[in-house]
């Protein structure tokens, strides 16, 4: 994939970099824990200069806050988080219950595709699932499943087309 290329969620171009920063902050989130530069920096690597430039396109885009050093993500970015969550939990479920890889590789696999697969293929996964039985909400790590959330992006982009 380009360096460059840009992903489309909740109707935002996206880079590769700026989901993965999404993504932990939203674990740093889920967890209870502040998110600041220094942190963020750490969890992905990064040198802290490199974090600012990222963190301020990201605060341009109205997906994240930041207060007192403090970064967090504003409500659009839960969204998009929620949203990027769902479709990593939904193909983790198909990867280990249909194609039955173990628990370990279906997260790193899922974790590795989870922005850039569309609503559409995980709703088409979500209903191939619930044919062969596994109507859960939940992932195989107990985390909740947002498929009304999946459906409604379904929705809203067959009314732009039209």
């Amino acid at each position: 994939m380009g360096r460059n290329k840009c992903i489309e969620i909740k109707n935002l171009k996206l880079t590769s970099a700026e989901v993965k920063y999404l993504k932990e902050l939203g674990k740093c989130e889920e967890n209870k824990e502040c998110a600041n530069l220094v942190k963020l920096s750490k969890l992905l690597g990064i040198k802290p200069s490199s974090v600012q430039e990222v963190i301020k396109k990201l605060e341009k885009k109205g997906l994240i806050k930041r207060k007192w050093g403090k970064i967090e993500l504003s409500n659009l970015g839960k969204e998009v988080v929620k949203e990027i969550s769902t479709k990593r939990r939904v193909m983790e479920n198909f990867f280990y219950f249909i194609l039955k890889m173990d628990e370990k590789k279906a997260s790193l696999e899922a974790n590795n595709l989870d922005y850039l697969v569309s609503c559409e293929l995980i709703s088409k996964m979500l209903e191939y699932l619930e044919k062969k039985g596994f109507r859960s909400n939940y992932c195989i790590h107990g985390k909740q499943l947002y498929k009304e959330m999946i459906k409604q992006e379904i929705k809203e982009k067959k009314g732009k087309i039209k």
